[in-house]
């Protein structure tokens, strides 16, 4: 019995939900349709936006660890170039001697 009871009263409240869901109800919940449109075109833009900006930050990541160990390949290289062992060999093929003796410092007299 109880049973029964419970069914007519869903079938009623069914009855009274389909005497809402009318033409001019419907017109009412147009914008509101239309503002969730815009909200979910907009969140997959954004999400669309972001994955761009991500790999963009990621190949810029890349370039920047590149040419942080092209910076320290130079570095070194240049530290080598500096030492004197190897400003010696490459001046030889300038035809230039390294100086066996300390220079000699010349002092000048200005004359009164």
């Amino acid at each position: 019995m109880k049973a029964d009871k419970k069914n007519a009263t869903n079938i009623r409240e069914l009855i009274r939900l389909g005497n809402y869901l009318n033409e001019e109800m419907f017109r009412r919940q147009v914008p509101y349709f239309l503002l969730l449109f815009v909200l979910a075109i907009l969140y997959i833009f954004n999400s669309h936006h972001a994955g761009r900006t991500l790999r963009t930050i990621g190949q810029t990541d890349k370039e920047l660890k590149r040419l942080r160990w092209e910076l320290m390949t130079l570095e070194s290289n240049l530290m080598n170039i500096g030492k004197p062992s190897e400003l010696s060999v490459l001046v030889d093929t300038l035809g230039l001697k390294e100086l066996k003796s300390p220079p000699q410092i010349i002092f000048v007299q200005e004359d009164e």
